[in-house]
């Protein structure tokens, strides 16, 4: 009978070793969850460093590139040129 009682204590101590490996604080379920999230941080950063890599190529043209500085203001403020004619046309509308 106590051949059997450290057996029974061995397997749940065996048992609880098992459950904090897999479901405890440092577990692989934890360890799983953080390379997900590694993961998307990793993702996030990619895309935020290409974004800013385009927005130093931009402000660069608007520093040192006169003809598209010029063509942004005429796309986006309907600048025109000395003696430029510009016809809009509008939508009929149904």
């Amino acid at each position: 009978m106590g051949k059997k009682i450290i057996c029974l204590i061995f397997i749940l101590i065996l048992v609880a070793l098992l459950a904090m490996t897999v479901f405890g604080q440092r577990g692989l379920l934890h360890m799983t969850r953080l390379k997900e999230e590694l993961g998307r941080f990793e993702e996030s950063n990619q895309r935020l460093q290409e974004e800013n890599l385009a927005l130093k190529k931009h402000i660069e043209q608007l520093k040192n590139d006169r003809r598209h500085l010029e063509d942004l203001a005429r796309d986006e403020l309907g600048f025109a040129r000395e003696n430029e004619l510009i016809y809009e046309l509008k939508k009929k509308h149904k």
